[in-house]
């Protein structure tokens, strides 16, 4: 049913069997979005936990929630029961996160994920949200087996790009084979990013020309002293002027060592045009964490930007920027 417009206290039932990090969001595109550290309640019971404060401003709430890491002890149970809202924001949290070594959410170990295409939880106040009660359970979870500490992740790379380029270093033509340098530039911006500065990346625009595969990026290399599972996490924000076609396109791009990662493809993110006139077509801000799995000791190139298939026109531009990028190992 509806949900009437207004601040609200989040508060959700969840299963603790350890220290664990439960991820949740507000949109199917980024069910990482936000954060929670479980670090109280009576082991091996639901308890009830604020999140936070959410605002309901369209009748509706929609909640997706995506995976639990373990903070601490291997392989962890966890599980939401429900949750409910309550009118009115959240006091001042009681629950002492356990800090990561860096701004990002990256998760110190892998646990089951819950599918990011769930179907979101829909709630009224004060109606509860059944879920299952049952805590998820990992294949290779032995009841007798005996916690163990997990080291706290290691960062290999933490670049808000605030007052520079971070080790970062523009050029163009960095993926898909493209040779069209004189469409693209990069540039870092003071003002415009997430918070403060950013790397920018545009593509396109110039001429009539048809130009066909534009793309460029920003690149850094990092060491490892011995092999790793390594994670990146990032915000990215992909924008097309209004002018595009439907059949041009534009993505958000990562590489490590020359080969693309995505969420659900080689890519982050992808718009397309839908003819002339409008406004711009954005992702606007986006997070995401890729975890790019173990890679060997030596040194790794990453590569962060963006490529456009086509553009016929001086107007079509497509613009990539990035803040806050994040690698742990």
């Amino acid at each position: 049913g509806p949900v009437a417009n207004g601040t609200y206290t989040l508060i959700a039932n969840l299963y603790r069997s350890d220290n664990i990090r439960y991820f949740w969001g507000l949109s199917s595109t980024n069910p990482q979005q936000f954060s929670y550290d479980m670090t109280t309640g009576t082991t091996g019971q639901f308890t009830e936990q604020v999140l936070g404060t959410v605002t309901v401003s369209n009748g509706q709430f929609e909640m997706f929630i995506n995976n639990g890491d373990a903070l601490t002890g291997v392989n962890p149970l966890y599980g939401w029961a429900w949750i409910r809202l309550v009118p009115g924001a959240a006091p001042t949290a009681t629950n002492t996160p356990v800090p990561p070594t860096n701004t990002a959410i990256p998760p110190t170990a892998t646990a089951t994920s819950v599918p990011p295409t769930a179907t979101p939880f829909r709630t009224s106040t004060p109606t509860l949200v059944p879920a299952t009660a049952t805590p998820t359970r990992t294949p290779t979870v032995t009841p007798s087996r005996t916690p163990t500490a997990t080291p706290a992740p290691i960062t290999v790379i933490n670049a808000d790009f605030n007052t520079g380029t971070n080790g970062f270093s523009y050029a163009d033509n960095l993926f898909r084979g493209t040779t069209q340098g004189a469409y693209a530039s990069g540039t870092r911006i003071t003002t415009g990013g997430f918070t403060g500065g950013a790397l920018q990346v545009t593509l396109g625009g110039l001429d009539t020309l048809i130009i066909n595969g534009m793309s460029g990026g920003w690149q850094t290399t990092f060491n490892l002293p011995t092999a790793a599972v390594v994670r990146v996490t990032l915000r990215y924000n992909l924008t097309q002027s209004p002018h595009y076609e439907a059949d041009e396109f534009s993505q958000s791009l990562l590489s490590v060592d020359g080969v693309l990662r995505g969420v659900t493809s080689d890519y982050l993110a992808q718009i397309a045009g839908n003819g002339n006139g409008g406004t711009n077509i954005s992702t606007g801000w986006q997070q995401v964490t890729l975890n790019l799995g173990t890679l060997g000791a030596g040194n790794h190139t990453l590569r962060i930007g963006g490529y456009n298939n086509r553009k016929t026109f001086n107007d079509e531009t497509t613009t990539v920027l990035i803040d806050d990028v994040v690698v742990t190992r």
